[in-house]
């Protein structure tokens, strides 16, 4: 699983709890402005974890990203979604809570591979049912609508279009020039990508599983489909999409 970027991992740093926290400039009956929200949280908190968070200004900055990413979760939603995998905790609802977190927190090391590469545009929500989603890391049924924004890893298409010049000067068995499209071009561009630490399929979509709540609409759960399976994960042509199309971050 990807973790986040720098020195320093921030999860190891305690945090306090913040799930009851109202978060300002969010619309809590929107759930694309409760989603473009949380991604900002986490492209910031990965921005700092790549960053190693040496002084302590950036540790309290990264604090408050993740108060403000605790307000934004469906607390309940998880508890009732991975509960069961928790054993029996005999009431002690301070364990709970320390679950919680623990599912929580690890969202940003999910997706920080490519947060930093959102796609503000390309973001949609809709209903559930209008999305194929991974069996590999569900989304909890509970969630009733999904968000997905499109967005690739900093830098990778800049180096496969590298990669893909230098496959069309190259020479196949026979001597022939390589062509974009031929089976030998794609052999030629995946070897040398993976050689490279890169994935020939850059583009992922970022999927998020929302909930409305006493408090408004909540994030339930995260998944990235990258590779072929992002585009698996396309919404819909004919559902009712809604846009949001204005920036995450500043």
């Amino acid at each position: 699983m990807a973790g986040l970027g720098g020195c320093r991992d921030p999860r190891r740093i305690p945090r306090p709890q913040a799930g009851a926290a109202r978060v300002s400039s969010v619309t809590d009956s929107d759930p694309s402005s409760v989603a473009k929200a949380f991604l900002d949280a986490c492209r910031v908190m990965t921005e700092l974890g790549r960053q190693g968070m040496r002084d302590d200004q950036s540790k309290q900055r990264f604090a408050d990203q993740e108060a403000r990413l605790m307000a934004l979760v469906d607390r309940e939603g998880v508890a009732a979604a991975w509960g069961s995998a928790w054993g029996h905790l005999g009431g002690d609802a301070s364990r709970r809570e320390r679950r919680i977190d623990s599912v929580v927190k690890n969202w940003p090391s999910i997706i920080a591979h490519y947060v930093e590469g959102v796609d503000p545009n390309s973001l949609v929500v809709v209903p559930r049912g209008q999305l194929s989603l991974s069996e590999s890391a569900p989304i909890p049924e509970t969630a009733g609508r999904i968000a997905v924004v499109a967005a690739e890893r900093p830098g990778t298409s800049e180096r496969l279009r590298g990669i893909q010049s230098s496959a069309t000067q190259a020479s196949g068995l026979q001597g022939e020039r390589l062509q974009p499209g031929t089976p030998s071009y794609e052999a030629f561009v995946n070897r040398r990508a993976v050689e490279q630490g890169l994935s020939p399929h850059p583009m992922a979509r970022i999927v998020l599983g929302l909930r409305e709540t006493g408090r408004g609409w909540r994030v339930l759960g995260v998944q990235v489909a990258a590779g072929p399976e992002a585009e698996r994960s396309a919404v819909r042509p004919e559902a009712p999409a809604t846009q949001a199309a204005s920036r995450i971050g500043p």
